[in-house]
């Protein structure tokens, strides 16, 4: 098979790209682990704005990463009152105006989807949006998973909540070891958001192994190896 062309090698890449806008703050980093287990276990590329830091400005570089996926998912259940200082988190909300816009007005076409802790907040705060289709995960990764099987799914693609938790509890023993080589105290460090990001992906590779190795020796055979002493 020939080589694919920039272009060809950009549009894919761009296919199989998801920016993930949510908080940056120490209480989401489970979630945020969650969205990249399960991300990845759809075969897809999780990218967020704190992946390359140095690059560009903010604004810029969230602008370029959005118009680069072809899938954003927008977390707005922090868009509430810091205690100190008291003041809101616009963040959230104004990177899902760029996601919306990119939809709008281009003709690559960009998928976007709202998930949210619990619906009454989101809805005071976000009125404009009102029908749009909100994906609910009550706080936790068992919840983001459900949700993202909702939006990701399709007949061609055989995934399984399972296959998310597995994943996302290899990314939680990988962790603290992470953390530690890179100096670092959060997940929203742009190195440990890349090498977290890397061992998803590598580690579902495994399933998809395993799903051709099914299929190549048959399931009969599958289970005599599973059987053996």
């Amino acid at each position: 098979m020939p080589n694919q062309a920039p272009a060809e090698q950009q549009l894919a890449k761009r296919n199989t790209s998801v920016f993930l806008n949510l908080p940056y703050d120490n209480s989401y980093q489970d979630l945020l682990l969650a969205y990249i287990a399960g991300v990845a276990v759809f075969r897809l590329t999780p990218r967020a704005a704190l992946e390359d830091a140095a690059s560009t400005r903010r604004l810029e570089r969230i602008n370029t990463l959005i118009q680069g996926c072809a899938y954003s998912i927008h977390d707005l259940s922090l868009m509430k009152l810091q205690v100190d200082p008291k003041r809101p988190r616009f963040n959230m909300p104004f990177e899902l105006g760029f996601a919306v816009a990119q939809d709008v007005s281009s003709a690559n076409h960009h998928r976007w989807f709202i998930f949210v802790k619990d619906l009454n907040s989101f809805k005071s705060s976000l009125s404009d949006l009102d029908g749009t289709d909100v994906q609910i995960h009550n706080g936790s990764p068992a919840g983001v998973f459900h949700k993202l099987m909702n939006v990701f799914s399709s007949p061609d693609i055989h995934v399984s909540v399972g296959q998310m938790q597995n994943t996302y509890n290899v990314l939680q023993k990988w962790l603290p070891k992470i953390l530690e080589d890179n100096g670092a105290t959060s997940v929203f460090e742009t190195s440990v958001f890349q090498q977290m990001s890397a061992i998803a992906r590598s580690w579902t590779s495994v399933f998809s192994a395993g799903d051709s190795l099914k299929k190549h020796l048959g399931g009969e055979t599958i289970r005599r190896l599973n059987h053996r002493k």
